[in-house]
């Protein structure tokens, strides 16, 4: 559970790596925009891709690492052991990122109705009478609480929701509320399952690192074999 967590925790920092240089990016809903921001996206997922690969790699190493310590009769190491490949590893990686995911947009969608027709991003005059009013009401304006642009605890999932899902921000402008908030489920999805992807491949990353290791070792020992000078019979007397 420990190396599980370790590797969930390798996942959420890349997510959150995608989140923040799409923050600093922005939100933008023209098709230069779009790119660079699906860009990013492939090349984090790719990142993840790699990292799970080099993970899954790794522990089959240590898998043989150990068997040949088996036949030898030398003691294995119970944490080591729990380093080995085992592909329940990858898939308890993959629900240990996306189930806090899942809550959020479950949650979101609970306290936040999506209303059909409804833009996911207001912009323009609508925005402007949505926005929350500069103080707080007290007494008989109590009232005011219930206005759409009230700060409620609703309102506040939803801002989370948004920007827990930031990577995914210039989407936004082309969805609708309904369709935005079951996607948040989808969304979740891309960075574990290409790291879990990657470690289920471990397997045969090591085997093609032995081949080539192998046809390493025979080029060298024909270059060798090559370059050795023959040998000079003795003159006869």
């Amino acid at each position: 559970m420990k190396a599980s967590l370790k590797f969930a925790g390798r996942v959420w920092l890349y997510y959150l790596m995608a989140g923040v240089l799409c923050g600093i990016m922005g939100a933008s809903g023209n098709a230069f925009g779009i790119i660079l921001n699906i860009a990013l996206l492939v090349g984090i997922c790719g990142i993840c891709l790699n990292d799970g690969g080099y993970r899954g790699e790794k522990a089959c190493t240590l898998n043989a690492s150990l068997e040949k310590q088996k036949k030898e009769g030398r003691p294995i190491s119970p944490e080591a052991q729990k380093n080995t490949w085992n592909k329940l590893m990858a898939y308890r990686m993959l629900a240990m990122v996306i189930i806090p995911f899942w809550l959020l947009a479950a949650v979101n969608i609970i306290v936040n109705p999506p209303r059909p027709g409804v833009q996911a991003v207001i912009t323009g005059e609508e925005a402007e009478s949505r926005l929350p009013p500069p103080v707080q009401p007290i007494g008989e304006e109590a009232e005011a609480d219930e206005t759409p642009g009230a700060v409620t605890p609703a309102l506040i999932i939803n801002t989370i929701a948004r920007l827990v899902f930031i990577p995914y921000n210039f989407t936004y402008f082309f969805l609708s509320e309904v369709q935005l908030y079951w996607l948040f489920f989808l969304y979740a999805v891309p960075f574990p399952l290409a790291s879990c992807l990657g470690y289920l491949n471990g397997p045969k990353l090591y085997d093609k690192k032995i081949k080539d290791m192998l046809k390493g070792k025979r080029r060298k020992m024909r270059k060798i074999r090559s370059e050795r000078k023959p040998r000079q019979q003795k003159p006869v007397v």
